[in-house]
């Protein structure tokens, strides 16, 4: 939002902050589900920080509980188990860890979170396999380049940008 529209809203908000806050209200579907989104979004990145940032795992799971209680089915669902279940984990609350998990791999077996509890070596990320390419063709690359072999360097580096 740049400075005019900020201000804009600055002196709506002033001649009428009941209006102001009317026009704010989703009415249509879309905007509800654009809301829920957004909230959705917010609880799931609340329990982040708190768990990750602040260590308040309290609080942290007090915003996934209340995600996956108010917003079931929604897409945050299996990653919001997934987090709850360790922070349960590292509050040494065994069976509440071991119930979240339980639900995640029960009800989302294919969900990346269910398949990292189900096969944590095999498990690998989106984009390992590119990662691992590219840091193969950089050690080659400084290899050749550490070895005086600049044409092989610089083909390497070619073919790395396709």
């Amino acid at each position: 939002m740049d400075s005019s529209a900020i201000a804009l809203e600055d002196s709506l908000l002033r001649a009428d902050p009941k209006a102001y806050y009317l026009s704010k209200v989703p009415l249509t579907e879309e905007a509800k589900e654009k809301s829920q989104e957004l909230i959705q979004k917010a609880l799931m990145k609340l329990g982040e920080i708190y768990n990750e940032k602040l260590s308040d795992y309290t609080l942290s799971l007090q915003y996934y509980e209340q995600l996956l209680a108010s917003h079931r089915g929604c897409r945050y669902e299996p990653e919001a188990l997934y987090r709850s279940g360790v922070v349960h984990g590292l509050n040494k609350q065994e069976a509440a860890q071991k119930t979240k998990h339980d639900r995640l791999t029960r009800e989302f077996p294919e969900s990346d979170f269910a398949q990292l509890l189900l096969n944590p070596e095999s498990f690998k990320p989106p984009g390992a396999e590119d990662e691992a390419r590219i840091e193969n063709w950089y050690r080659r690359a400084y290899q050749a380049f550490t070895q005086g072999d600049a044409s092989t360097a610089l083909a390497l580096a070619d073919s790395a940008k396709t």
